[in-house]
């Protein structure tokens, strides 16, 4: 109702990412997930539900044993990219695009994370809202005990 489609990790019981949607688009969505047990769930009416049996062969989900930060993708990108990173613990994060001088350019994510997968789109604009220039950044995932960083390439 306010927008926003929401990404329930069922493991640690928090959110791990929220997507606004555009206007006109997704009111008619019914979400739908696998759970980490092969459970089909959906939600209807702000109710979650168990929908029929569990899936067969769908395998849990293997626990993520390393902190890591993938390559963007699309890498370069025009107007979108979307940043993975995984966690084998919660820990507190700082996910920042950072210009080629070692400016910060935008924070994308800061504060508690889960463990396992995360995903968050950077559209190429600073922390203001406006667009960068095209060219090079970096982004960056700190974690208390590890720095990660990739390239990515913004062009126009």
């Amino acid at each position: 109702e306010d927008g926003k489609l929401y990404r329930w990790d069922l493991v640690s019981n928090t959110f791990t990412e929220s997507v606004v949607l555009t206007p006109g688009i997704g009111e008619a969505y019914t979400p739908t997930l696998v759970g980490p047990d092969g459970q089909v769930y959906a939600i209807n009416n702000a109710t979650l539900f168990a929908v029929g049996a569990s899936v067969v062969g769908v395998p849990p989900r293997p626990a993520v044993s390393v902190l890591a930060l993938s390559r963007p993708q699309p890498n370069p990108f025009h107007a979108l990219t979307t940043l993975r990173f995984a966690l084998p613990s919660a820990v507190p994060v700082t996910l920042e695009v950072l210009g080629v001088m070692g400016q910060r350019v935008a924070t994308l994510w800061s504060g508690e994370a889960a463990a396992g997968e995360h995903s968050v789109r950077w559209d190429g604009c600073d922390a203001a809202g406006a667009l960068r220039p095209a060219g090079v950044y970096f982004v960056r995932l700190v974690t208390p005990s590890a720095v990660r960083t990739q390239r990515v390439v913004l062009l126009h």
